[in-house]
């Protein structure tokens, strides 16, 4: 079993910070072509090599047996609420004079909605579901040669209509491979590569080689906020299918460069970092409710550009508040409520290192 490390954590941290920035920085991407390349930079890798980090710390056997127990309530507690909230709020902002009894009929439809929800993965909650589905079928990979057959499904399932947005299906498989990477990488050859890493020889070529590639990537279209995301048929992007695997592997790689560089750069030592990042899904998942606010902020703030560094400092103050041990007790009562409904009330287990 992997003990826990400072420096995992604030890589965590750090992830954790780019996920809400990057939901919070969407408000104004198409205000500046800056903040869109910040915001294509952000989504060209930080999921993959947060999933990456999920599949190396899921390797032991506790990991899968406990996998649905440890991610079936959050998801559902998450896919239900953010999706009735989301709607709840836009709801409340766009009729604030509206009598009672309607909010209230209307609530109702809105909750049946939330419930239906779960069958699509709306929103920020899809990584808990394919979190689930990654440590299930992650052990039945024998060998390395298994990435390969990965990587393949990947760039196939950019190819089929039929595998989309609903249940995060499309993107359980196009990120697969990277958990998959970080389930298979011993602990002794991650350790010794992301201590080569650290060398200016490596990760300095590293980080110009994605800096190169982003550019040009996004030069030819190929860098599409659906392609990113992964959860978009290449057709509805406008690629034939051998555009779209290609700008796939493409953009795999500018995750793999960029991962280098920030497991490089990121500090061994403790920071406040790695507070964020032991929490991290408590900052996942209660960031979601302020998705709506934040949007709703913007458009009754109307200051334009200005919205892109307060949408960072309200970033920062998120992880910062939703890393707190009230939102452990919160959490942790609410999927403890959701699982005891589920499964029953669980036995006590020794303490797991969990993404």
């Amino acid at each position: 079993m992997l003990q826990r490390s400072a420096y995992i954590d604030n890589v965590k941290g750090l992830l954790a910070f780019l996920v809400v920035a990057g939901h919070f920085l969407a408000e104004t991407v198409g205000l500046s072509s800056a903040v869109n390349m910040v915001y294509i930079a952000i989504y060209a890798f930080h999921i993959p090599l947060f999933a990456f980090l999920s599949g190396y710390l899921s390797k032991s056997a506790r990991a899968r047996e406990t996998a649905v127990r440890s991610f079936l309530p959050p998801y559902l507690f998450a896919a239900v609420a953010f999706s009735l909230f989301y709607n709840l709020a836009y709801y409340a902002h766009a009729h604030l004079s509206a009598p009672p009894g309607s909010f209230f009929r209307d609530a109702l439809e809105m909750l049946k909605g939330a419930v239906f929800s779960v069958f699509r993965a709306t929103g920020p909650c899809w990584f808990l579901l394919s979190l689930m589905t990654w440590r299930l079928i992650a052990p039945r990979a024998k060998c390395r040669r298994a990435l390969l057959f990965a990587v393949l499904a990947a760039l196939l399932a950019g190819g089929v209509r039929e595998i989309g947005y609903a249940m995060s299906l499309s993107r359980t498989i196009v990120f697969y491979p990277f958990f998959l990477a970080g389930y298979l990488l011993e602990q002794e050859m991650f350790e010794k590569w992301t201590a080569a890493a650290r060398r200016p020889v490596v990760w300095v070529p590293a980080a110009a080689l994605f800096l190169a590639g982003l550019y040009a990537l996004n030069r030819i279209g190929w860098t599409s906020y659906g392609m990113l995301y992964g959860y978009t048929p290449y057709a509805e992007m406008g690629y034939s299918f051998l555009e779209g695997a290609a700008a796939r592997l493409g953009v795999f790689a500018l995750a793999v460069l960029a991962s280098v560089s920030v497991l490089a750069l990121v500090p061994r030592r403790r920071t406040f970092l790695a507070r964020w990042g032991e929490r991290s899904l408590n900052v996942y998942i209660l960031h979601m409710f302020l998705i709506p606010l934040v949007a709703i902020a913007k458009s009754a703030l109307d200051i334009g550009l200005w919205f892109a560094p307060l949408s960072v400092l309200i970033a920062l103050a998120a992880c910062q508040a939703f890393s707190m041990r009230w939102a452990d007790v919160l959490l942790g009562w609410i999927n403890a409520g959701i699982g005891r409904v589920l499964f029953g009330r669980a036995k006590e287990a020794p303490p797991e290192l969990v993404p």
